[in-house]
């Protein structure tokens, strides 16, 4: 007997500043290993659903090509005004831990979904 349940956690829709010349309403993702693979497709995902991604690698060269790549692959679906930024985060680093966490904390924004 297979069970599937789908369990939908209550996500309140907060007001952030995503650029200091607007504002919008959207939800905010951080994902690890998103320069490649599972990771990256899992951005794609977020992305087409709303989200604003974080997208998390080992180093700020990675990172970045992939928030870039991702942005331009609206043709696949991921919406126009969809929004990404990167973020260096080596999970085998306690020191790339706490700079990361330091600098996702220092924008005081909510943090909705955490993939890792």
């Amino acid at each position: 007997v297979s069970s599937s349940y789908h369990i939908r956690p209550h996500i309140p829709s907060t007001q952030i500043s995503m650029t200091s010349s607007s504002t919008t309403l959207k939800r905010i993702a951080l994902v690890t290993g998103a320069n490649a693979g599972i990771g990256y497709e899992t951005c794609k995902g977020l992305l087409k659903a709303g989200f604003h991604v974080i997208v998390c690698a080992r180093s700020n060269e990675k990172a970045e090509a992939a928030v870039a790549s991702l942005i331009q692959e609206e043709n696949n679906g991921v919406p126009e005004n969809s929004t990404a930024e990167p973020l260096v985060l080596d999970l085998g680093s306690f020191q790339s831990l706490r700079d990361a966490a330091s600098t996702f904390l220092a924008t005081k924004r909510p943090l909705h979904v955490c993939i890792l």
